[in-house]
């Protein structure tokens, strides 16, 4: 699994093109354990639960995986 620091979904998108097969934001990683990093998510995710709910649904949506399943995977 490859980290990739940033929300750009372009930085994910870049990780992808160069062959990797699993690829996660540090926001991704956050939005499944919001409580890793309270900070971040508040200053990152502007304190929006909505933006967390999305970013932690499109990469479960990339993953195909549940929340469950992809945590019990790391």
């Amino acid at each position: 699994m490859v980290l990739v620091d940033g929300m750009s979904s372009d930085d994910v998108g870049l990780a992808l093109s160069y062959g990797f097969k699993k690829v996660i934001s540090v926001l991704e990683l956050c939005s499944l354990y919001p409580d890793i990093s309270p900070l971040r998510c508040l200053h990152d995710f502007k304190g929006s639960i909505e933006l967390i709910q999305k970013t932690k649904s499109d990469v479960l949506c990339r993953f195909a995986m549940t929340e469950n399943d992809f945590k019990s995977s790391l």
